[in-house]
């Protein structure tokens, strides 16, 4: 079918030419996918599928033409996919005008068409993991509705379905509301009498972390609240992450970074937040060890075997070092440094001034034999140390 064809658009044929324009349209008719042949052939193979349906579709009453904009969303979402990218508006803007001309005929065409709708759903799909909650249970209840309106039905058990309509009225499903249990629990340990600042007594990581993530609390509280979640992701529903926890634990409780268990699984953006706002974290080399090694990308292809994987990463993390590390860490700052010279030279290119920058780094070797002892450096740089990216070898 088309849809598979879309899937992998391959830029290889020219553009529809203005003769035969009038001959393709008349050919489409109604349906899923009933244009003719010739027209999906010139737009599957065409350079730039959203210039050839310009061309086709150039009439001012084609601008509400059902054909025109499903063809230009299905083009866009192949394209771009998730429509909050930034270089993704044109996406968004199709899928906008699409919802308000489906079925109107002051806006666009009077027909409600299902094949626009389901594009619509599947773009709903695509940013479903980036939406706000309500909106991923509306796509939800229309998947189902879809699939078969009454699934849940068929899952039910002929007596237990009689059962279901003729049970009596039951308070439980009030009583069990998590919100209100949540809540109630966490007004209680906040009592004057009855006040508990270890939350790991009174919840599961798995049921209140959504609502705690978004309650204010003590000093006390915050430490026990990173304790509950130290198996658990720092990112929470619609972008809500843990990074006002950290940077009060650090602040205000003055703990060192690496001493609970979730600091290692802190987002790298986080990291960022929270690095350059931070003179002290700047200086802590095990902070600057993660947030290195978060810099590097998790993909199928290893550093050790990909050269260009690897020199992409190692010009970022040059970058980083130039803007971030500004004191201490001289194991972390010599080991980016020397896999940065040592790529730089696969390439045939020899950077002095970043040379001159590892010769300065505090290390004791035979070039500054001499003057080690006189040098009055707090820590010196280790020629073993590496960690936990394939990158950046010892």
């Amino acid at each position: 079918t088309f849809v598979i064809f879309v899937a992998s658009f391959s830029s290889l044929a020219e553009h529809l030419n203005e003769r035969n324009h009038h001959n393709i349209l008349a050919n489409m008719a109604d349906g899923f996918i009933t244009e003719s042949t010739e027209f999906l052939e010139n737009l599957v193979y065409s350079d730039d599928r959203l210039k050839t349906l310009d061309e086709v579709f150039n009439k001012k009453a084609d601008q509400k033409d059902e054909r025109h904009h499903f063809y230009r969303l299905l083009t866009l979402q192949a394209k771009y996919g998730f429509s909050g990218k930034k270089d993704g508006k044109a996406l968004a803007a199709e899928v906008d005008a699409a919802k308000r001309m489906n079925g109107s005929k002051k806006e666009g065409w009077l027909k409600f068409s299902e094949r626009v709708q389901n594009l619509l759903l599947r773009q709903q799909m695509i940013d479903f993991k980036s939406t706000t909650a309500p909106n991923r249970k509306k796509t939800i209840a229309e998947l189902k509705a879809l699939l078969e309106p009454r699934l849940t039905d068929e899952l039910i058990a002929p007596e237990q379905n009689e059962q279901k309509e003729n049970r009596y009225p039951s308070s439980l499903e009030k009583a069990l509301n998590s919100q209100k249990l949540l809540k109630k629990k966490w007004d209680e340990i906040n009592a004057r009498k009855t006040a508990d600042n270890n939350l790991k007594n009174h919840f599961e990581a798995a049921a209140g972390s959504e609502f705690l993530c978004v309650q204010k609390m003590n000093d006390e509280q915050t430490a026990s609240f990173l304790d509950l979640m130290e198996h658990e992701s720092t990112k929470m529903r619609d972008n809500v992450t843990l990074l006002p926890f950290f940077k009060h634990d650090l602040e205000s409780n003055r703990s060192v970074f690496g001493s609970r268990a979730i600091h290692h699984r802190i987002i790298c953006r986080d990291m960022e937040l929270l690095g350059k706002n931070s003179q002290m974290l700047q200086k802590n080399e095990h902070f600057l060890q993660v947030w290195a090694a978060k810099l590097d990308r998790v993909t199928d292809q290893s550093a050790l075997y990909n050269d260009e994987a690897r020199s992409k990463y190692l010009v970022k993390a040059k970058k980083w070092l130039d803007q971030y590390v500004k004191g201490g860490a001289p194991s972390l700052k010599a080991l980016i440094l020397y896999n940065y010279l040592a790529d730089q030279e696969r390439q045939g290119k020899y950077d002095k001034e970043v040379f001159r920058e590892y010769l300065g780094v505090p290390k004791s070797a035979r070039y500054n034999a001499s003057i080690v002892e006189t040098k009055k450096w707090k820590s010196l740089a280790r020629f073993d140390y590496t960690i936990g990216t394939a990158s950046l070898a010892a």
